[in-house]
């Protein structure tokens, strides 16, 4: 082999050996970035500024996933620090290093819908099955540090790993003794119970059943929300019979209780039952006319227009509700919830374009279009607030109701 093939095979092995050995240059910056992170948490103490945390964002955001890795892997590392013994100094260091690696773990999840993988999974998994407890001796709060992890959890699992997640919580939560950390635990089980059914489910509706039955205004909210996942497709609820589902008869009651957030919490739930949910009918439509609080109104009215939505004895109590100034607005809002149930009401709701209200007109451009009446008198109103209201939000709305006319017209 001649010296100049020798040369070029060299130089060849040199940069294969390069290329392989050097880190990415972003996952490169990343770390780094946190290396310096830790040392000005160390020169100034444990404390760090807004200007540092969001300077070690701005890097860690370059390259996403694999910054979540990253930092889970250093998160589970420190944590395991902060278990052994330290001085007072270091440990405030720790303990401020964990909660801000925490807090940018959520807010990098959170954007974009990003999953955890499952190494990253198991790791987090474990920090809150076995090694965070209430323990005073700790450098850090870790029933906040738990909260974190769980928010976290409930929100980048990968669908693959639901089951698995939500096992975690269920045990978590019948563990827990304080009713703080039960809401958030419950909180993130409810999210995961929204994304798809596993072998838990029932396990999971029944801690939600039991919130309600608490003395804790807290975790009876936290039941009703946790039951929306339930309330149109209950589990082991009877097919082809004419029950309510399970969760829409047990939401009755919260829907009646003493506190505001445990009531709109029931009425939020509620809303997306559809027909199934009837049952609740009555109760919402008391609510809606004698509650005092107007977001409960406007909670009630909601889940009787998405509940009653193929009823036409709600589109007479909604007209009704139109007559009332407590409840007109919001009647007025919610009346595209009917769709074609509601073609009738049209030309009541067309008389709207015309009041001096700018959000009333609002409301009105926008529902005619779901209502589908395309009398020449509704088209002719609906041509005129396009082209001649002094509201710019009237006009567009109004122009996109003619369009939605047009196109059901359409073959």
């Amino acid at each position: 082999m001649t010296a100049k093939r020798i040369k070029i095979r060299t130089a060849i092995c040199l940069l294969l050996a390069i290329t392989f050995s050097v880190p990415p240059p972003a996952s490169a910056g990343s770390k780094e970035a946190l290396d310096l992170f830790h040392r000005i948490l160390v020169q100034k103490e444990g404390n760090y500024t807004y200007q540092d945390k969001a300077a070690l964002m701005e890097t860690l955001e370059k390259t996403p996933q694999s910054s979540i890795e990253l930092l889970v892997k250093e998160l589970d590392a420190k944590h395991e620090q902060s278990s052994q013994t330290q001085e007072e100094s270091e440990a405030k260091i720790r303990a401020r290093e964990i909660e801000a690696y925490t807090d940018l773990l959520l807010r990098l999840c959170r954007k974009d819908n990003r999953q955890l993988s499952e190494k990253s999974t198991k790791a987090l998994l474990s920090m809150v099955d076995n090694r965070i407890g209430l323990d005073s001796e700790k450098s850090f709060d870790p029933n906040s540090l738990k909260k974190r992890l769980v928010d976290i959890l409930g929100t980048a699992c990968a669908d693959k790993y639901l089951d698995q997640t939500k096992c975690c919580l269920v045990k978590g939560y019948n563990n827990e003794f304080s009713p703080y950390a039960q809401i958030y635990i419950a909180t993130a089980l409810a999210d995961l119970c929204s994304r798809g059914r596993s072998r838990t489910d029932s396990e999971a509706r029944r801690i939600f059943l039991t919130m309600l039955k608490s003395d804790c205004p807290g975790l009876r909210r936290g039941g009703a929300e946790g039951l929306k996942s339930f309330a149109s497709k209950d589990i082991d609820s009877a097919i082809d019979t004419d029950e309510a589902p399970l969760a829409v008869t047990a939401l009755l009651a919260p829907l009646q209780d003493n506190y505001l957030m445990v009531r709109k919490a029931a009425a939020y739930s509620l809303r997306d039952c559809g027909p199934e949910a009837a049952v609740a009918l009555p109760v919402l439509a008391r609510a809606a006319e004698t509650e005092s609080d107007y977001s409960m109104k406007a909670y009630s009215m909601h889940a009787l227009s998405c509940i009653g939505s193929k009823d036409s004895k709600m589109v007479q109590s909604y007209l009704k509700y139109l007559k009332d100034p407590d409840l007109e607005m919001i009647a007025l809002g919610h009346m595209k919830f009917f769709g074609k149930t509601a073609v009738d009401a049209a030309p009541e709701i067309a008389a709207y374009l015309s009041s001096k209200d700018a959000v009333k007109r609002r409301y009105a451009a926008e529902c005619l279009g779901y209502l589908g009446n395309d009398r020449d008198d509704i088209i002719q109103q609906l041509r005129s607030a396009s082209r001649k209201d002094s509201d710019s939000q009237v006009r567009a709305r109004a122009e996109a109701s003619l369009k939605r006319l047009r196109d059901r017209q359409s073959p």
